[in-house]
């Protein structure tokens, strides 16, 4: 972790190295390496779905249709 620190990395990073982190301590069966909770290292859980959407709506009027070929 203090390597990951003094390289500056963004909380981001930090969240998905400590994952594979765990599991090559639970690999090697040595469970003093890396934290079991994140609160440990005051970072928030990882999370893999976006809590709001980042779609957009696209107005109708800019909505053009393909030419149809002939079928």
């Amino acid at each position: 972790m203090r390597l990951w620190q003094d390289q500056e990395l963004s909380i981001a990073t930090v969240k998905y190295r400590i994952p594979a982190q765990r599991w090559w301590q639970g690999h090697i069966r040595n469970a003093s390496t890396v934290a079991k909770s994140n609160d440990h290292y005051r970072i928030d859980e990882l999370t893999y779905v976006a809590a709001e959407s980042k779609a957009t709506e696209l107005a109708a009027a800019r909505v053009r249709t393909a030419p149809r070929g002939s079928d």
